[in-house]
C-alpha cells in the first residue's frame, strides 16, 4: 500500500480496496473519487504534521515546506526568501492522480539537512533526518487511518 521514494511516501488504493468499492457500487471515477481523494489526503496529512513538528527551526521555512498533495487537495505554497526573494521550493511536477497522495518536503536544502554534508576545511554538518524519522513514526498509523475511513464507507454503502 505505500511505496517509498525520496523524500515522500506514496500512498495507494490496491486493487483488492478497489473491488470492495465496486462490488457496492462506487467507482473510483464516481462519486467515491472525491471521498478517497480526502481520506488518502487525510493519511499524507498525519504524517506532514509529524514532519513539520520535528523539523529544524532556524528560519521555519524547511517546516513550511512540508504539504500534503492528492487529487481533491493540494496543500503546496510558494516561499521565498526574505531578504533576496530567492525561490526556496516548486510545486509538484504533475499532479497526484486519483488513487494517490503525497506527503512531500519540498525546500530545495531538505536533502542536506536529512544526509548532513562534508563541508570544506573539516567543516561538516550532521544529519538531521527529521522527515524519514516522522515517516517512519506515523505510516502505521496514517495507513490504518485510510483503511478504517475505507472500510467505513463500505460498510456504509453496503447497508444502503
Amino acid at each position: 500500500m505505500a511505496i517509498r521514494r525520496r523524500n515522500r511516501i506514496q500512498v495507494r488504493v490496491d486493487d483488492k480496496t478497489s473491488g470492495a468499492l465496486e462490488r457496492v457500487g462506487l467507482t473510483l471515477g464516481g462519486r467515491a473519487s472525491r471521498a478517497l481523494g480526502n481520506i488518502l489526503y487525510e493519511g499524507a496529512a498525519i504524517i506532514t504534521d509529524a514532519a513539520r513538528a520535528s523539523a529544524p527551526r532556524d528560519t521555519g521555512q524547511l517546516a513550511a515546506g512540508v504539504y500534503a498533495a492528492s487529487a481533491t487537495q493540494d496543500d503546496y505554497r510558494p516561499l521565498v526568501r526574505l531578504r533576496n526573494g530567492q525561490r526556496l521550493n516548486a510545486p509538484l511536477r504533475f499532479a497526484p492522480r486519483p488513487r494517490q497522495a503525497l506527503a512531500v518536503s519540498s525546500v530545495f536544502y531538505t536533502r542536506f539537512v536529512e544526509r548532513g554534508r562534508q563541508g570544506g576545511q573539516g567543516k561538516s554538518v550532521r544529519p538531521r533526518r527529521f522527515f524519514q524519522n516522522a515517516k517512519r513514526r506515523t505510516r502505521k498509523r496514517a495507513i490504518a487511518h485510510v483503511q478504517q475511513r475505507l472500510a467505513r464507507i463500505i460498510e456504509r454503502e453496503w447497508s444502503r
